[in-house]
């Protein structure tokens, strides 16, 4: 072997040393960016899902409440009716006292 075949040689080696370590290094460097594309990607799906949980909630909570409101505005109107009644029973007692007095 002469020495400009072994010089060949050792530039081929070489060359073909280099782009595989090239080739290694765009491979990883592809797995990077779609590991954080990745990541990126699970984050939103996180985040929309909180937002939609937080939204239930939200509305389960002004359901309850206007529930909550109606019932109280039931109970009211029930009180005042049943005070009406009262008031009445006791106008009625009034006027029939008043009558037997009268006779």
């Amino acid at each position: 072997m002469t020495t400009t075949t072994t010089m060949m040689m050792m530039m081929m080696m070489m060359m073909m040393m280099m782009m595989m370590m090239m080739m290694m290094m765009m491979m990883m460097m592809m797995l990077m960016v779609m590991m954080m594309m990745m990541m990126m990607m699970m984050m939103m799906m996180m985040m929309m899902m909180m937002m939609m949980m937080m939204m239930m909630m939200m509305m389960m909570m002004m359901m309850m409440m206007m529930m909550m409101m109606m019932m109280m505005m039931m109970m009211m109107m029930m009180m005042m009716m049943m005070m009406m009644m009262m008031m009445m029973m006791m106008m009625m007692m009034m006027m029939m006292m008043m009558m037997l007095m009268m006779l």
